[in-house]
């Protein structure tokens, strides 16, 4: 994990942790960030396939909340992280949003390190 990366764990809609893995979050200004990310599975199923691998993120600031899409080039499939920044944590719901709208959420809780 790099310096000043995030921990991060994920859980389904009934509260079953389902990925692990870290993330950075990199300021470009007062509103966006942009970073890079890798997840992997803590027990096989369809929400934690969604968030398996790694990648860059970005995202912004909206109504007092963090927003950050793991999949920022796609059209469809993508992964939002929406969330709360406090002290040195980030936490709130992730949303697997296809054509069809939110297609799958559950919640995630992040530390920095």
């Amino acid at each position: 994990m790099p310096s000043g990366a995030y921990s991060y764990m994920s859980f389904d809609s009934s509260g079953t942790a389902i990925v692990k893995g870290w993330f950075t979050l990199t300021m470009t200004d007062s509103s966006h960030v942009t970073g890079e990310w890798n997840f992997m599975e803590i027990v096989e199923s369809t929400e934690s396939s969604l968030q398996t691998g790694h990648g860059a993120l970005a995202g912004g600031f909206s109504n007092g909340r963090l927003i950050v899409d793991l999949h920022p080039d796609y059209r469809d499939n993508n992964l939002l992280l929406i969330g709360t920044v406090d002290g040195t944590g980030y936490s709130g719901r992730w949303e697997w949003i296809s054509f069809a709208g939110v297609s799958n959420y559950g919640t995630f809780h992040a530390q920095r390190r």
